[in-house]
């Protein structure tokens, strides 16, 4: 399937290039079942590799520190997603069998769209604010001033759950912040990642190591070693709470700051004063994309003294449900592989509760947890020429 143009390389040290090894996989079309191209299989030695990249960029060059320049690189970086809209939203449906329609909604055009609010925010962030008051550490007066910088190495490890929304809900607020970022995208969808890592390559204002991708296979070692590696700062990982648990147990040797968005189990509830005809019609979104959504109603609370009414209507309901080939704009059902979740907006903050999940993605709250604060006293007396005692 050539003409999907898809991007089978992975993208390290502001380079695309193939697996170290040379070693490939099959993307598999889930809706023919039918191999629909192939993408690099990263090794640990790839980790390995843009591990070092990232650190690197992270302490030798002036990304976490320049606000200009990564406003620059990141409105490249939106603009060029946008210039390959087209051939992406082929390749998606492809890989996941997401039907077609969705894309021009949150699976695609309105998660690329979304970078506009964090290149707003950072625009407009406050990464420094003085304490008005002037504080007496040790027994002198000193200027205080809070700090928020960056958090350093991000390792970013994403589900086929809305592969592209996903993505870009961990990579643009790091990067935002002045995190380095390597990500590592889910086996089953990887061109909604490498797609991501031509752009980059296309993006003047990104110094190497700023951003890479890894593609891999399901049963290699690569995640095991990106979340145990020393040189990691932050991992924000989506997935099962199985695997959040292994997450967090290997990140827990070197003190990694640990964002872990889980499983769910969305209800909705209607209670007995609700016009059922009206309010019944919202248990269709547990169709979309074959009911595999983290945050759609995998259950339905009605009153017992209603229920027959209840199953009646939806019965209705879920016979007229639109379903087939995903590539047919009408249908909101195609074959068993994506996951989604329609309710998320770009300023709207979102995470799990308990054993759903820790930290935020998404507004204010998403974009700073990926910064670390800091307060530094400064004594009033000290020498006016010191940096520590001018503004920032």
């Amino acid at each position: 399937m050539s003409h999907l143009n898809a991007e089978h390389r992975l993208y390290i040290d502001g380079a695309l290039v193939d697996a170290q090894d040379g070693q490939t996989y099959d993307v598999v079309n889930p809706t023919t079942e039918e191999i629909a191209g192939v993408v690099a299989a990263a090794s640990v030695a790839d980790g390995d590799r843009a591990l070092a990249a990232a650190r690197r960029c992270f302490e030798e060059s002036d990304w976490s520190t320049n606000r200009a320049r990564r406003m620059r690189a990141l409105t490249q970086f939106r603009d060029g997603l946008k210039a390959v809209a087209d051939d992406w939203r082929r390749q998606i449906v492809a890989e996941s069998g997401c039907p077609v329609a969705f894309t021009y909604g949150p699976l695609l055009d309105s998660s690329v769209a979304d970078i506009d609010y964090s290149l707003e925010l950072l625009a407009t962030y406050e990464f420094e604010r003085e304490i008005e008051d002037l504080g007496s550490p040790m027994g002198g007066p000193a200027r205080r001033v809070v700090r928020k910088e960056a958090a350093g190495v991000v390792v970013a490890i994403t589900p086929w759950n809305a592969p592209v929304q996903t993505n870009l809900q961990k990579i643009i607020p790091a990067l935002a912040a002045g995190c380095t970022v390597v990500l590592k995208a889910a086996h089953d969808t990887p061109w909604s990642a490498t797609m991501l890592g031509r752009v980059a390559s296309q993006c003047p204002d990104f110094p190497p190591g700023a951003f890479n991708v890894l593609t891999s296979t399901a049963t290699g070692s690569l995640g095991a070693m990106l979340t145990a590696d020393p040189r990691v700062d932050v991992i924000s990982f989506t997935g099962s709470t199985a695997t959040g648990r292994r997450v967090m147990e290997s990140a827990s040797k070197t003190i990694k700051r640990t964002l872990l968005e889980l499983g769910g189990k969305s209800a909705m509830i209607v209670l007995d004063d609700a016009d059922f005809s009206q309010a019944l019609l919202g248990a269709a979104n547990v169709c979309a994309n074959a009911g595999q959504g983290c945050v759609l109603n995998t259950r339905l609370l009605v009153p017992r003294s209603r229920y027959d009414e209840a199953v009646a209507i939806l019965e209705a309901v879920y016979r007229n449900v639109p379903y087939g080939d995903p590539n047919d704009a009408n249908n909101i059902m195609g074959p068993m592989n994506v996951n989604g979740a329609f309710f998320f907006s770009a300023n709207a903050p979102f995470g799990g509760y308990k054993q759903s999940g820790i930290g935020r993605e998404n507004g204010v709250e998403g974009f700073e947890e990926y910064l670390e604060t800091k307060t530094l006293a400064v004594p009033m007396d000290f020498p006016a020429t010191s940096a520590l005692a001018q503004p920032a």
